[in-house]
């Protein structure tokens, strides 16, 4: 099962300005719902389990990296597929949403994410698993 659907989307985006965004194109929706996952799946792979978040798309524990990644996904739509203007309601969404993602993955955001478990024999800090200090800040926008 896929961590986004269309589905998920439609929570959060009226379906008429859906499929006006994609041409009635569902597949157009492939690439942004890929990015945002991605965008999260590096943000938080350092010090969550996020492989068992994403494989669990339906539990409530993880509805707030559900809607990060929707939202992001939703700003990815206009900016890539529609090529037009960002509503302002939908750009704050992604702005708050890529605030969360830093709380999330510096652990300034107390949450109920399966911690990531260094593997027997090496130290935290090693190959693959960043600090809060480690993470990098990146700007889309």
């Amino acid at each position: 099962m896929a961590f986004l659907t269309k589905t998920a989307l439609l929570a959060y985006i009226d379906e008429e300005e859906l499929d006006e965004i994609i041409d009635n194109d569902d597949a157009k929706l492939t690439t942004p719902m890929s990015d945002a996952e991605g965008r999260v799946r590096g943000k938080l792979n350092h010090r969550y389990d996020i492989e068992a978040v994403f494989l669990a798309p339906d539990n409530a524990k993880y509805s707030n990296v559900k809607k990060i990644a929707v939202d992001i996904a939703i700003y990815y739509l206009y900016d890539f597929v529609a090529v037009r203007h960002v509503p302002d309601g939908k750009l704050r969404n992604f702005e708050r949403a890529e605030a969360d993602l830093y709380d999330l993955a510096t652990g300034a955001w107390d949450n109920d994410l399966p911690l990531l478990t260094v593997p027997e024999g090496e130290e935290q800090g090693g190959e693959g698993y960043a600090g809060a200090d480690d993470f990098i800040e990146t700007n889309l926008y």
